[in-house]
């Protein structure tokens, strides 16, 4: 990761996360590989398992893309943008997961309760158990 962001440094903050992507996109090979000799799993439950947040996360690409690009259009502010979409973005991804996959969104609830400081975490639960009465 450090090498594809140095490289990417010399194209400025854009080339750096392009960098650290392809990094990554080139380190995933050997890391599920290492993953999948740790755990008796096949690989189609593993991605069976992670296809709720894949999707999740492909919604919430199309949908802050879309709100950026229009955004943008109206000529907002880059504060603004970034503001909005992240809200967004966050909400989203947290109603597709409530749709796909409640149990998923407790654990995400569950580990918020654990990183976040105490007021924020608390709040953040109560709003993503609202989100997930069923996965209780």
């Amino acid at each position: 990761y450090i090498a594809g962001a140095a490289i990417g440094s010399l194209y400025g903050p854009t080339g750096v996360a392009l960098g650290y992507s392809l990094a990554r996109v080139v380190i995933f090979p050997a890391s599920l590989t290492m993953v999948m000799k740790l755990i008796p799993l096949g690989k189609a439950e593993y991605y069976r398992i992670l296809l709720p947040g894949f999707g999740s996360s492909i919604v919430m690409v199309l949908v802050a893309v879309g709100l950026r690009l229009g955004l943008n259009a109206l000529h907002m502010p880059a504060f603004v943008t970034l503001a909005v979409t992240g809200v967004v973005s966050i909400v989203v991804y947290a109603v597709t997961l409530r749709i796909t996959s409640p149990a998923v969104l407790t654990r995400v609830g569950r580990t918020l309760m654990r990183t976040l400081p105490g007021g924020v975490s608390r709040r953040v639960v109560q709003v993503l158990n609202s989100l997930a009465p069923m996965a209780r």
